[in-house]
């Protein structure tokens, strides 16, 4: 009985080792994936300096989300949609189609919704963010686009009701 059970401890030693020396490998390949994916990147920047020189309009855009001083990939991503979307395209779209039935709103512009993801994507890397929170905060802003809209509407609504009282008023 006592050597089965030195036989399992040497042998739990040996899968404490095992287990070891794979942890440190895996390590070191996912540092070369790393290694890997920022070499492919820097080339692709010295490559493809930018993605959208064939309209010096979308160039501008690309400069300006450049140069956005933003602290997470969700803030970069609603600063970036002011600078690539107007307030009007915001209110009545979404970043992407909904797949509710309930949800009419169409998609923003495709190839600008690319362009920011792609910018998010050089500044603040592939896997640094989530692309459903990211969406969900994105969207959040263009219904608070239409609600800023809409307030605004009823704003001159009453001004408008407001100049008709006065001008009654006067008569």
């Amino acid at each position: 009985m006592f050597v089965i059970f030195l036989y399992l401890q040497d042998l739990l030693v040996n899968l404490i080792q095992e287990i070891k020396e794979l942890k440190n490998q895996f390590q070191a390949f996912d540092s070369k994936i790393n290694e890997l994916q920022k070499s492919i990147k820097s080339c692709y920047k010295e490559e493809y300096p930018s993605t959208s020189t064939i309209k010096s309009e979308e160039s501008e855009n690309e400069k300006k989300l450049q140069r956005l001083a933003a602290r997470d990939p969700y803030q970069f991503t609603l600063q970036g949609m002011d600078i690539l979307f107007t307030k009007q395209e915001m209110a009545t779209s979404l970043l992407f189609k909904s797949k509710s039935p309930k949800s009419t709103k169409p998609a923003l512009d495709h190839k600008r919704v690319e362009e920011l993801l792609q910018a998010v994507d050089m500044k603040f890397g592939v896997d640094s963010y989530n692309i459903k929170t990211l969406t969900a905060k994105a969207n959040q802003k263009c219904r608070d686009s239409n609600e800023m809209k809409k307030e605004k509407k009823e704003k001159k609504s009453e001004e408008k009701d407001s100049v008709k009282e006065k001008t009654s008023a006067k008569e």
